[in-house]
């Protein structure tokens, strides 16, 4: 097995975008709103992308009966960022787009096989609300097989 490292970028959890941090409460408060929301999110994103291996689904952008896995969960403007590492090398892929990020992680589980085992704890997710935006920045740290 190898290590993987993966950011999600451009999800936002609230209708509108978030200002400033004026105050070390504030801080305090958006960091552990982000560091909660990603540790909620993380296990229901993996659930739905495995569902998308153990239903062996055709087509990412057709309905899919039990997996509602596609695009419409990601913004236009998201990015995935992915890093292995394996045997002292490391490769990293970054794409951009709704559909990229969608069509790339689909990839990975259905046709190539590979099996996402992320570290669901808070040691293995970590989550950063982004200032001015209102969105979480997540990233998931676990293993590959």
């Amino acid at each position: 097995s190898s290590g993987i490292n993966a950011e999600y970028g451009g999800h936002s959890p609230k209708s509108s975008p978030v200002g400033v941090c004026g105050s070390s409460d504030e801080k305090k408060e958006n960091d552990d709103y982000g560091q909660n929301y990603a540790v909620q999110w993380s296990p229901w994103f993996y659930d739905l992308l495995k569902q998308c291996g153990t239903n062996m689904i055709q087509d990412p952008l057709q309905p899919h009966g039990m997996s509602d896995w596609g695009d419409h969960h990601f913004w236009a403007d998201s990015s995935l960022k992915i890093e292995v590492t394996a045997r002292n090398q490391t490769t990293e892929e970054t794409h951009t787009g709704a559909l990229a990020v969608s069509r790339r992680l689909y990839s990975l589980v259905v046709r190539e096989s590979i099996y996402l085992n992320p570290n669901l704890d808070r040691n293995g997710i970590k989550g950063r609300l982004e200032q001015g935006t209102g969105m979480v920045l997540v990233t998931a740290s676990g293993t590959v097989h």
